[in-house]
């Protein structure tokens, strides 16, 4: 028999390893969210790579917290669930070491990972958030608007402004020479837009202003007018003019003082501080509010530590009786009971908070759930009665892995006979399998993902090289620009290396009778191909936070070097509430809501012709839309204003359609609004949050949005486009077998093809209003995975 203390060590070090294993995978899922905003934070700001790195460590306590409690339930069912697999548990059993025996190494290990997370929560994690804090006021909000502002570059970082400078000499200190500011009205008053073009400018801070800006401008001109109403257009000339100070927005209000700390940042002696001057608030209705908050604080950290203890007790009852289907079943059910828990602690919390339920039974009433649980869990082991409503809720949780398992496995037989016993694989050595091919996927993905890298990247630089070499741009400029360009390409590059890699690798499988082997075991081909479509389907997901939260940036940013590259002339970049700014020939200025360029259709376009040198605004135009029709634009319900003297309202003229040839052609604006990046470069310039805001508030104006509702979807739809390609590459895999992976490669690639020639009709039947957006965006998604699933069941299991 072995001794109770070589049994305790043996079972800690089970739960030990895959405990790590468990807080170090849901520390990195934690961590995802955290990583993308920093790092899009990090290419606003040109943040350098310690701060970034110091940024991620600052986080890690914070993750901790969350991930240790997580981390020891999934551990602890992983390494009971292998235990009970091996049948070592029932050895144990046998040799006459019950349930209560084996209670003790569970409360150890769940006692470890709670005097870890109650460390961290208690001594680690205030300090980390107050830093965070610190940096956010000290480096991340240490940008002013003179630091990012630059030359010929419009600025519209400024909510309701447009600010742009011609030159900024260097040591000046603020001073702008030949500005330009825009501010658009106020959507819910009937207040004017403003444009002022002045040959100096100086920016300062307003003193005690809390972040707010301050311009003056030096011999300019104003103009204030309605595009609705050119009868209200109002004009002045200036040698001193400074409008209302501007109010910044959040991330760059600087500050030198420290934060002021909440309760979360409080170390455990300014917490019991906190408490008792609560307690003294003299303060009514606030004193309520502090107390809560603090002794809410308090719980907390005593709570979401304990529950390490009582994942790591619950666990054991749970595997023993249901976990035997590996590691993907404890994930499952790790997952579904860290949901209810979290949600009942959130709901518990907050209710505590407002003051609604008792703070002790808000903050641990999660804890107390699971405490219930796990009583009922260990009775039951003990066949002490009969199963109650909750035991019998737990029995069902827990079989739900287990059932999945047994219906793959029931997959891979013919024609509803069983196979024989000794020809079923077992679970273990399916998951070595799944590791196995899915290995061989990864490595085939990211060879086609660099490939494809490496040809998109080939035919961009085919497009500039001809400007570098005439403009004899510097070569940073060459790697600036690819450097930015790598996250926008994602959503073009990943379905043709998903779907190129999953051709490959089965190919390759077929090549080396693998295949064949498998099915001799008793896998069905369809059983193979389950780790190639989960990996694919995570991969969709990195991809829908790369494309949210990362390529908005770094396409405007890449467009922008590239802009500065070809030597075009300045310009907006992304979505402006108040539209999009660019200059054209002659001195004229473009405003305009949207431009399509497959139908050279302006809406809402207002053209100012300046002289920056003077400081004047020659004239303008406004009309509600205008359209190239082959010589010159078509212009429609507009107006315009000529301006002979500066600061004159000068005389004005209305217009129903009106031919004008003196704006510029429009391939100067299509290239503008198209790149080699994706298409048109407005939609991948922004979040789908961000488009829909600017469709909402276009559609509200009058404007047609069908292009933009097109390309909407056109995003939802392209986070499933992996997916899509290799549901549809599997089957014909399957079909050129043992003929080679070049083979492979090419099938691949006429698919893609394919795909991408029916998406541009679906595309084309939306933008002509025949199909809705949705269906025209979603349905080359839906057929082709579709045919991909219906060709998936004739292959030869």
């Amino acid at each position: 028999m072995l001794r109770p203390r070589r049994l305790t060590l043996y079972l800690l070090t089970e739960l030990g390893y895959a405990t790590l294993v468990g807080i170090a995978l849901w520390t990195a899922i934690l961590m995802m969210n955290d990583f993308f905003f920093i790092a899009r934070q990090a290419i606003q700001k040109d943040l350098a790579p310690a701060i970034i790195l110091q940024l991620l460590a600052l986080k890690l306590p914070n993750l901790l917290i969350l991930s240790i409690p997580i981390g020891t339930l999934l551990g602890s069912l992983i390494a009971v669930g292998r235990l009970s697999a091996d049948g070592e548990i029932v050895a144990l059993q046998a040799s006459g070491l019950g349930p209560g025996n084996l209670v003790r190494p569970m409360a150890l290990h769940g006692g470890v990972a709670l005097a870890a997370s109650f460390a961290i929560y208690v001594f680690l994690q205030p300090w980390a958030n107050y830093e965070i804090h610190a940096m956010q006021s000290r480096i991340l909000t240490a940008r002013n608007v003179s630091s990012e502002l630059k030359p010929r570059v419009f600025f519209d970082k400024l909510p309701g402004y447009v600010l742009f400078v011609d030159e900024i000499p260097a040591g000046s200190r603020g001073l702008l020479l030949r500005t330009l500011l825009y501010e658009a009205a106020d959507p819910n008053s009937r207040s004017s837009e403003q444009l002022i073009v002045a040959k100096k400018a100086t920016l300062a801070p307003v003193a005690g202003g809390q972040g707010r800006l301050r311009v003056v401008f030096t011999d300019g001109v104003a103009h204030f007018f309605r595009s609705s109403e050119p009868d209200s257009y109002r004009s002045f000339q200036f040698q001193t003019f400074s409008p209302e100070p501007i109010e910044t927005p959040a991330w760059m209000k600087a500050t030198e003082e420290p934060p002021d700390k909440t309760v979360a940042d409080m170390s455990v002696g300014e917490l019991w501080r906190e408490i008792l001057a609560s307690i003294q608030e003299p303060d009514l209705l606030l004193r309520g509010y502090r107390v809560r908050m603090a002794r809410a604080e308090a719980h907390r950290r005593l709570a979401l530590p304990f529950a390490s203890l009582l994942f790591a007790l619950l666990a054991y009852p749970l595997g023993v009786s249901r976990v035997r289907s590996g590691k993907g079943a404890g994930f499952a059910m790790s997952l579904g009971i860290v949901l209810g828990y979290w949600l009942l602690y959130s709901v518990g919390l907050e209710q505590a908070r407002e003051g609604r339920i008792p703070i002790i039974l808000g903050v641990w009433g999660a804890n107390i759930a699971i405490a219930v649980w796990t009583v009922i869990s260990y009775a039951r082991m003990r066949g002490s009665g009969r199963a109650t409503l909750l035991a019998s809720l737990a029995e069902r949780a827990g079989s739900i892995a287990a059932w999945l398992g047994r219906r793959i496995e029931r997959k891979g037989e013919r024609s509803g006979k069983s196979l024989p016993r000794g020809r079923r694989i077992a679970l273990g050595v399916a998951a070595v399998l799944d590791r196995y091919v899915g290995t061989l996927y990864l490595r085939m993905l990211l060879l086609s993902l660099a490939s494809t890298y490496l040809i998109f990247s080939l035919i961009e630089l085919k497009g500039i090289i001809d400007a570098v070499v005439e403009r004899k741009q510097p070569t940073i400029l060459v790697v600036n620009y690819f450097k930015y360009f790598i996250p926008g390409a994602l959503g073009l590059t990943l379905p043709f290396a998903a779907m190129i890699a999953a051709v490959v690798t089965v190919t390759l499988l077929s090549r080396n009778g693998e295949i064949t082997a498998l099915k001799a075991a008793g896998m069905s081909a369809r059983r193979v191909c389950l780790p190639i479509v989960v990996l694919t389907a995570m991969a969709c997901g990195a991809l829908f936070l790369v494309q949210d939260r990362i390529a908005p940036e770094t396409n405007r940013r890449a467009q922008a070097v590239k802009d500065q590259i070809q030597g075009r002339n300045p310009r907006t970049y992304g979505w402006s509430p108040g539209g999009r700014w660019t200059f054209g020939g002659d001195g004229r200025l473009y405003h305009y809501r949207l431009f399509d360029a497959q139908t050279k259709l302006f809406q809402g376009l207002s053209v100012f012709r300046l002289d920056l040198g003077a400081a004047r605004v020659l004239g303008q135009w406004f009309c509600a839309s205008a359209r190239w029709n082959g010589h010159a634009w078509e212009a429609e319900r507009g107006w315009y204003r000529s301006f002979p003297e500066a600061g004159a309202a000068g005389e004005y003229r209305r217009f129903e359609r009106e031919e004008i040839a003196a704006f510029d052609h429009p391939d100067n604006f299509m290239r503008q609004e198209r790149s080699l990046v994706a298409g048109n470069d407005l939609p991948e310039q922004e979040s789908i949050a961000e488009l829909a805001n600017q469709i909402d508030e276009l559609a509200k104006s009058g404007y047609d949005t069908t292009r933009l509702r097109v390309e909407f979807w056109q995003k939802t739809a392209a986070i499933a486009t992996p997916l899509v390609t290799v549901l549809l590459g599997l089957p014909f895999a399957f079909k050129v077998g043992r003929r080679g992976s070049m083979y492979g490669v090419g099938v691949g690639l006429v698919l893609a093809i394919a795909f991408w020639a029916t998406a541009a009709i679906f595309s084309a039947l939306g933008l002509e209003t025949i199909l809705s957006p949705l269906i025209a965006a979603w349905s080359p998604n839906v057929l082709f995975a579709a045919l991909g699933v219906y060709l998936l069941l004739f292959i030869p299991t």
